[in-house]
């Protein structure tokens, strides 16, 4: 799966009296069902004391990091595998680190959501009772591995198969996609006629709106 990395920085939010900040900058809006992404936070827990756990007199010696699903009003909605990795510096900071995060892949797509839904990333910073967040709004797209799995469920029949020329011949002009084995779109358009010549040899899966089938290429 791609790895993308999200540099966070940026965008400074306090709570004044203890001097609680957790700060990001999203330099991405987009990631993929199933993806990892990599989050570089700024922290700083200041004086607040702990109240259950940690390891050191302050608390805040972890984040809540995790994807939430928002109506148009941004009432929470669905919430995705939260995750609590453990901050480098004992009692909260000042620090920075490094957290990766996979996107659900039962996430829906952002085009499929209900109108006004969105989805968040968001990153607490929280002392067991007074909390801080930081957060950022991202687009949610398909995985193509899903997409192929979910479009070879009808059998491609009314086609040729030039070997010679590496050329497919439909029976009628179509949209197409086609897929390598790991679900990467390697090539796509709209024509009666798929070329392979500028692929590698190996098996591919063709899908077009009537159907699917697979092709070895020598």
């Amino acid at each position: 799966m791609k790895k993308i990395t999200l540099v966070l920085g940026a965008v400074l939010v306090s709570v004044a009296t203890f001097a609680q900040t957790i700060s990001l900058t999203n330099s991405i809006t987009t990631a993929m069902q199933g993806q990892e992404i990599t989050l570089d936070i700024s922290y700083d827990n200041g004086t607040l004391q702990s109240t259950g756990g940690g390891n050191g007199s302050n608390a805040g010696d972890f984040v809540n990091i995790r994807l939430q699903e928002v109506d148009a009003g941004f009432a929470p909605v669905t919430l995705f595998d939260d995750i609590f990795p453990i901050l480098t510096t004992p009692g909260g900071g000042p620090g920075t680190d490094s957290f990766t995060y996979t996107v659900s892949p039962t996430a829906t797509p952002t085009a499929d959501l209900p109108a006004g839904h969105q989805y968040f990333v968001v990153v607490t910073l929280s002392d067991f009772g007074a909390s801080q967040d930081a957060n950022f709004g991202i687009t949610i797209t398909e995985d193509p591995t899903l997409s192929v799995n979910e479009i070879t469920s009808s059998e491609l029949s009314d086609y040729s198969y030039d070997a010679s020329s590496d050329i497919i011949t439909l029976s009628a002009a179509a949209d197409y996609s086609v897929y390598n084995l790991a679900g990467s779109i390697v090539a796509e358009g709209s024509s009666a006629s798929i070329s392979l010549a500028g692929l590698v040899d190996g098996v591919y899966i063709v899908a077009t709106e009537n159907g699917t089938t697979k092709i070895i290429k020598h």
